[in-house]
């Protein structure tokens, strides 16, 4: 029994060795001795249940066989993680189910690891079984708009994750589009900031989905002053873009702290469907067509993007017009 639990530089047994090496049949073996050690502590805090939620594709009986020779399910590591923190970290379905069907703790907080709960890492897990985001989701309910470390709830973690099936539930469980995460930004900046050069633009059902749950904020700022239409307009995304505009209290005048309007991004922007930019300058205070960002006006941003010749005689007309 002491070779057993003999332990290694890293206050590692030969058991915490095996699950490590994700060897079954050591393991099995280990697992066999009447004082296997389970719930030995290594040198970061962890007990054998935390490495064997940390194996992927650890087998359902083995699994079961270890949950059921330790005391502490809900056992915190040196980062303040449990068991079923790893296994969503870690991405394994088995131990996910079985430690929820045990009733793992779903709403512990891992203090030194960003303060994620469990449905904060499924929400970030973009490809999780649908049935296991449910049932963490309904065991989660009173706690549904917890913030980690960054102020971010499971409703900012799924759209970071652009896993449109994950929003959904998010919302139809009355998740809060409203919160702010610690650089100011509230679910719709990220869903206006979906579209990226390999990442198609955001459905226009979700995204107006989204947009209703934050009506009553749809000009929120972030910490450097940028609103969802900022994001939008960056990110090329014709979808939020014409959304926000349709939106009835939606204000194009709102400068960033660097004094950037919705017409430069606009203006930058060169393949933007005429319509969008039309209704973004005709709704763009006349004293702000001339305003600079940067040192650059609206015309200089769009002669420099290559934006087409008609909305550029477009922007001289109005440009005239106020002078």
């Amino acid at each position: 029994t002491k070779k057993l639990h003999a332990k290694n530089q890293g206050e590692k047994t030969a058991l915490h060795c095996a699950l490590e090496s994700q060897s079954s049949i050591a393991c099995k073996m280990l697992l066999k001795k009447e004082e296997n050690g389970v719930d030995i502590v290594t040198a970061d805090g962890e007990i054998a249940l935390h490495l064997a939620a940390k194996w992927p594709d650890i087998g359902d009986e083995l699994f079961r066989i270890l949950l059921g020779k330790t005391t502490e399910i809900n056992r915190l590591d040196s980062k303040g993680r449990t068991p079923l923190h790893c296994a969503l970290l870690f991405k394994c379905v088995t131990a996910s189910k079985i430690l929820l069907n045990k009733d793992a703790t779903v709403n512990a907080e891992a203090q030194t690891c960003h303060n994620l709960t469990a449905l904060h890492l499924a929400a970030l897990w973009s490809d999780i079984p649908i049935n296991l985001f449910e049932i963490i989701l309904g065991k989660s309910k009173a706690n549904l708009n917890a913030q980690d470390k960054y102020g971010r709830t499971a409703l900012h973690c799924a759209i970071l994750s652009k896993s449109e099936t994950l929003i959904d539930k998010l919302l139809d469980a009355k998740a809060d589009a409203t919160i702010h995460e610690q650089d100011g930004l509230i679910p719709l900046h990220l869903a206006a900031d979906w579209r990226q050069p390999i990442v198609p633009d955001i459905s226009t059902r979700l995204f107006n989905k989204i947009l209703t749950k934050s009506s009553s904020i749809v000009n929120a700022k972030d910490s450097r002053g940028q609103t969802a239409l900022h994001f939008a307009l960056a990110s090329h995304s014709t979808t939020a873009t014409d959304a926000l505009l349709k939106h009835e209290n939606l204000d194009v005048n709102i400068e960033t702290k660097e004094d950037e309007l919705a017409i430069h991004l606009a203006a930058k922007w060169q393949h933007i469907p005429d319509q969008l930019f039309e209704i973004i300058i005709n709704k763009t205070d006349s004293d702000k067509l001339n305003s600079k960002h940067q040192g650059n006006t609206p015309l200089g941003y769009a002669t420099e993007s290559g934006l087409s010749q008609t909305l550029i005689n477009l922007l001289l007309t109005l440009m005239g017009n106020q002078q």
